[in-house]
């Protein structure tokens, strides 16, 4: 996520941003000083389309017009971007769940820190971003990684980011659970969602099936090379050796679990390889499809169906030390301006409000 938002905002650089470079021998304020410093808010003057796609004016305005309504209530949520310069632009033509015909587009936010001398005389801004924001209409935003190799029916599996507490009357998700410097809530319909969270029967199902694939595959071509009936015995050995005891590992669980036991959602941690299921307290996650049934494919396609709200902020690691810290960072030392960020975030994002954009 990091480096998406650093690739718009080199693509997207302002004179005002190339103007303000850092200068050599720069010694940055201290965090209590930069938390002193107004932020400023800046728009893109275009819009930006993904490229192959295309839309109409009106349907241009009609999501940019939702866009601004997503910007008016990141502004709430944190109307003083302290010690940041904040450059937001509009983006539409992203895919979009299903075959709906429905569109999906975004707010995007770039989050750009000032520099500045001990006596705060001569304010810079950082050249790249260490975080941002971004509304997704529609769109999972690429939060999701699909294993085309697993599915219910039509569906392909993803595993879902560990639910790690709540924003207001959403749960709150949280990107890794090594590395905490990324959060979003989902924000849908009562009591529907966009995603499926599969049961243990379910997921196991799916990856038994997934597994006899592989084996059949991987055993099929080795046999074809195979120039005698001994490499042949062999190469059927090496496949069973290496999958028989994963397949009876699941067939063992689902003979002998309960009907409850199995309807049960599942929560793994190798969305591929099964050992046991954990406990969302352990860091399970819920292995998830698309919802099918979600999705109202008469409904005007730039209304938004869901949206998500993501947010990213630096967390002090960085290459110096980065995950081999022995500790994570202080973000009281290190990062005060995006601690006020990821809190501004987490405490007055306005879920009922976002919520009342949907189907309009």
């Amino acid at each position: 996520m990091k480096n998406w938002f650093r690739w718009f905002a080199l693509f997207l650089a302002s004179p005002l941003l190339a103007s303000a470079q850092p200068q050599a021998n720069v010694v940055p304020c201290s965090q209590e000083e930069m938390m002193t410093v107004k932020g400023k808010w800046v728009k893109s003057p275009e819009d930006h389309i993904i490229t192959g796609q295309s839309f109409s004016e009106p349907q241009k305005k009609e999501m940019g017009l939702r866009i601004d309504q997503a910007f008016r209530l990141i502004q709430a949520a944190w109307p003083d971007p302290k010690g940041m310069l904040v450059k937001w632009y509009r983006n539409m033509g992203f895919t979009v769940p299903g075959r709906s015909g429905t569109f999906g587009y975004d707010l995007s936010v770039g989050a750009f820190h000032y520099y500045c001398n001990p006596d705060l005389q001569h304010l810079g801004v950082d050249d790249e971003t260490d975080g941002g924001l971004a509304v997704h209409f529609n769109t999972f935003g690429g939060l999701l990684f699909y294993d085309t190799s697993m599915h219910v029916g039509r569906y392909y599996v993803a595993l879902m980011a560990p639910r790690v507490g709540r924003s207001k009357d959403a749960d709150l998700y949280q990107t890794s659970l090594v590395r905490a410097n990324e959060q979003f809530v989902i924000i849908a319909r009562d009591s529907q969602f966009p995603l499926k969270m599969l049961t243990r029967r379910e997921y196991l199902t799916c990856l038994k099936s997934k597994l006899q694939r592989e084996e059949a595959k991987g055993m099929a071509n080795e046999i074809k090379y195979s120039k005698t009936d001994q490499q042949k015995d062999q190469a059927v050995t090496y496949w069973k050796s290496h999958y028989e005891p994963k397949l009876k590992h699941i067939d063992d669980y689902l003979s002998d679990a309960s009907e409850d036991d199995l309807n049960q959602v599942a929560f793994v941690k190798n969305l591929q390889d099964f050992t046991r299921f954990y406990t969302e307290a352990e860091g399970g996650q819920a292995p998830v499809i698309n919802n099918g049934e979600y999705f109202r494919p008469q409904q005007t396609p730039w209304f938004p169906q869901f949206i998500i709200v993501v947010w990213t902020w630096n967390d002090g690691e960085g290459p110096p030390g980065g995950l081999l810290r022995p500790h994570p960072p202080d973000l009281n030392v290190c990062c005060r301006v995006d601690k006020f960020f990821k809190e501004s975030m987490e405490q007055n994002l306005d879920v009922e409000a976002f919520r009342q954009l949907l189907d309009k």
